[in-house]
């Protein structure tokens, strides 16, 4: 299983940063950019744009598998699902079996 994250553009990285900041650095005023990545990176997430989670997750159909388990890390991030439901979820939903 891995994490999944996706934004459309900057503004909406920036928005899904600063979800996180709160998370795990309440109260801090400081950028906290690099060490949110390191925690990210460590949990191996599919990340990105829709097209370029599209791309990770069409790499591992490619690779034989037929079914995705999502894991949303951050559970108030209703925008980047939103673009999962109707950005990347279609695309392997119309592809066939």
């Amino acid at each position: 299983m891995n994490p999944v994250m996706v934004w459309r553009d900057q503004t909406d990285y920036r928005k899904f940063m600063g979800s996180v900041q709160a998370i795990l650095f309440s109260g801090s005023t400081e950028n906290h950019d690099e060490e949110i990545l390191g925690f990210l990176s460590t949990m191996n997430p599919v990340k990105g744009s829709p097209s370029e989670v599209i791309d990770k997750m069409q790499a591992y159909a490619n690779a034989g598998a037929d079914e995705f388990i999502i894991q949303w890390p951050m559970l108030e991030d209703f925008a980047g699902l939103d673009i999962f439901a109707k950005e990347i979820i279609p695309h392997f939903s119309s592809q066939q079996r």
